[in-house]
């Protein structure tokens, strides 16, 4: 099928997470020139929501002004990241320090930026990561999620959850995964993240299961049932693969739907999708590199019946594609 193209190519991406450096006597974010540690500061990226740039700067300008410095990595004070994320106006920031502890009056005066309902704090003291959160959040003051709407259905997330970074391209990219699945009796999708696709799906089925190995995630995405009243949904914190194999026997999958990362589909997940002769899956890739390897292996068991690709993610290589995939007989 044709490329979906982005209708907003500027301003379409909702969050941003960013290192950060002193300059000049005071804290800034920005990015590293790729493939080196040489920093490069940035006031304002055009592929950013607005409000994103605007807002980092006030909440950099407080720290500063409360002695906050970049993170040292030999004692492990300081900042490290700013995070924000939001929707219609109203944002969510979180501070990924080493082992500082945000003072009462800093949090109180950050408190004051109204377009950021909620904050957190994330300690991240690993030299060699490539994470940008620590190992967990702790809630600093103001709302504990952050609330957004998408496809009729309300959905709160908290720091740590993935959510679409375009909501607008994502939104036609979830309806058209929608627009594939038959009524069916049990659908089940793996990767779920805090359930937005999972949701969406509930009308065409009895029954349907989400799969994450994020508690958290999970953890929103069942609140996200709870508010929005949906009761035929169920979520399942756990290896994709193992749960697949436990749901499988059990019951028949009509439907199986998987959104990994862009690793893409490990061995014993393809292994477990053959296995379960599922008779319709949809595969949606953020990386066509590891779907192409995916699909080699798949295509032996699998008709491929439709691609759409989206753009999602204007003036990069980056491109997301659903796969529709009926099992051979």
């Amino acid at each position: 099928q044709p490329m979906v193209g982005n209708t907003q190519p500027t301003a379409y991406r909702n969050q941003c997470k960013l290192p950060v450096r002193m300059l000049d006597g005071g804290l800034v974010s920005g990015i590293y020139r790729p493939t080196s540690n040489y920093f490069v500061p940035v006031t304002r990226c055009l592929v950013h929501e607005e409000g994103l740039d605007r807002l980092r700067a006030k909440v950099l300008n407080i720290l500063t002004k409360y002695k906050y410095k970049e993170v040292n990595d030999r004692t492990w004070m300081g900042i490290r990241f700013i995070v924000l994320r939001g929707f219609n106006g109203v944002y969510q920031g979180t501070l990924v320090t080493g082992k500082d502890k945000i003072s009462e009056e800093c949090i109180a005066e950050l408190s004051e930026i109204p377009e950021i309902n909620s904050y957190y704090q994330s300690v991240n003291t690993d030299k060699h990561t490539h994470e940008i959160f620590g190992t967990g959040v702790t809630h600093l003051a103001k709302a504990k999620t952050l609330e957004v709407e998408m496809g009729g259905l309300s959905f709160r997330l908290s720091p740590m959850s993935f959510f679409q970074l375009n909501i607008i391209q994502a939104e036609r990219l979830y309806a058209k995964v929608v627009s594939l699945i038959k009524p069916s009796k049990f659908i089940v999708e793996a990767y779920c993240g805090v359930g937005a696709m999972t949701l969406m799906m509930s009308p065409k089925a009895e029954s349907v299961v989400g799969i994450d190995t994020i508690d958290a995630a999970i953890k929103n995405a069942g609140e996200n049932a709870r508010l929005n009243k949906i009761e035929n949904v169920r979520f399942i914190a756990g290896d994709a693969a193992e749960e697949l194999t436990h749901l499988s026997k059990g019951r028949t999958i009509d439907v199986l739907v998987v959104d990994p990362p862009r690793s893409g589909l490990d061995d014993l997940m393809v292994a477990t999708i053959i296995k379960s002769k599922i008779q319709h899956l949809i595969y949606v890739s953020c990386n066509p590199s590891t779907l192409a390897k995916n699909l080699k292996l798949l295509r032996e068991y699998y008709k491929i019946e439709e691609i759409t690709p989206f753009e999602l993610f204007t003036h990069t290589p980056l491109v997301e594609t659903v796969v529709s995939l009926k099992l051979k007989k």
